[in-house]
């Protein structure tokens, strides 16, 4: 029996098959990483925003708890500069009584209510976090201009990843809940954007305010 060799253009059509076998393998390895990237960063991206979400609703729940019904403008919507209507939010609540009863013992002037914010500025999100010592002054200053301040905000979220497009609070329920809408998307990475909201009731009775 005779034994014959491949033929040159036989070796020629197995070489390029096997080279687009191989090409398309690598292109689908590729495709794979790329999409399970994709998967990682919008999951990080979701998590980001859905923690910072709870944070804001954790904060927003104790509006009005144990201050007097008398007590104007527990809570306030209002914007910085450019931004988007309703794009902040002030809002303030009672220390309780424990606490009261402490600053009491220490013979203290300090204020017996707490103001918070949070507001969308430049693609930040920013939070007035609760002071060591509740000034009364800087409580009643906060009240009225906190939105339009520049100091005392600090940032809540990476900025150097992500970026808040939007950050919206709108009353529902006669004034008796809040929708809380926020977006955001990833930098490096634009075309993942992530959108969540949440409704809360504020169920500590309030008096509202609203500047449009």
């Amino acid at each position: 029996m005779i034994y014959r060799g491949e033929t040159l253009v036989g070796l020629l059509i197995s070489m390029t098959l096997s080279a687009f076998l191989i090409l398309i393998a690598v292109q689908f390895y590729v495709y794979v990483q790329h999409t399970n990237l994709q998967v990682m960063q919008r999951l990080e991206l979701q998590a980001e925003l859905q923690s910072i979400l709870q944070i804001i609703a954790k904060d927003l729940r104790r509006t009005g708890f144990d201050l007097p019904y008398s007590e104007p403008e527990k809570i306030k919507f209002d914007h910085f500069s450019k931004e988007s209507p309703n794009s902040c939010v002030i809002f303030t609540y009672g220390l309780g009584e424990s606490d009261k009863t402490k600053l009491k013992k220490q013979n203290t002037e300090e204020d017996t209510k707490v103001v918070l914010g949070y507001r969308l500025y430049n693609q930040r999100l920013e939070a007035i976090p609760q002071a060591k010592k509740t000034n009364t002054e800087r409580n009643e200053k906060t009240l009225v201009e906190g939105c339009s301040l520049r100091l005392g905000w600090e940032q809540l979220i990476d900025s150097d990843k992500f970026a808040v497009s939007q950050l919206q609070f709108k009353w529902l329920v006669e004034k008796k809940g809040i929708e809380i809408y926020l977006k955001g998307y990833l930098k490096q990475q634009k075309s993942l954007f992530y959108e969540t909201s949440i409704i809360l009731p504020i169920m500590n009775e309030v008096m509202w305010d609203e500047n449009l």
